[in-house]
């Protein structure tokens, strides 16, 4: 199933939710790929979805959340804090270092929607457990290999 979303009852979704540049058609060019895309016929203005906004609507998966209003958008972040501190940030900046989400980024997203079913907390928590399980046994096997190939090569 794909998943679907929707910004339009985000306030101010334009500025919030989208990046916009303006350049010579010739520079923009260069950008304009699977992430940018022409705004209008003259070819000198570019639009692309806030990173923030990409990571949001993806992260309504992994805290197993399908909105962000302003009942649960506190809940939405401890899920996100607790996913991203266990298992890395799902957004990296301009150099490739990881950055996490703040909740005033969260915050500014209320009435986002997407069409994730809602799970209780006890699944998201025994979902996070189970991935930090399987982590650590993959590190230990990893371990227990290097051991044996160390001691093979003596």
């Amino acid at each position: 199933m794909s998943l679907n979303f929707d910004l339009s009852k985000i306030a101010n979704y334009r500025t919030t939710c989208y990046e916009t540049i303006e350049d010579t058609p010739e520079r923009l060019e260069a950008l304009v790929n699977a992430e940018w895309a022409y705004e209008g016929d003259d070819r000198t203005h570019a639009i692309r979805l806030n990173p923030v906004t990409s990571v949001l609507i993806f992260a309504t998966m992994s805290v197993m959340m399908g909105s962000i209003t302003e009942k649960n958008w506190q809940e939405f972040y401890a899920r996100l804090y607790m996913r991203e501190t266990a298992l890395g940030a799902m957004m990296r900046d301009g150099a490739g270092l990881p950055v996490k989400i703040t909740p005033e980024q969260v915050r500014a997203h209320i009435g986002l929607t997407t069409n994730v079913r809602v799970e209780s907390a006890g699944k998201f928590n025994g979902w996070l457990v189970r991935c930090l399980r399987l982590d650590a046994l993959s590190v230990l096997r990893n371990e227990v290999t290097s051991l044996a190939d160390s001691r093979v090569s003596e």
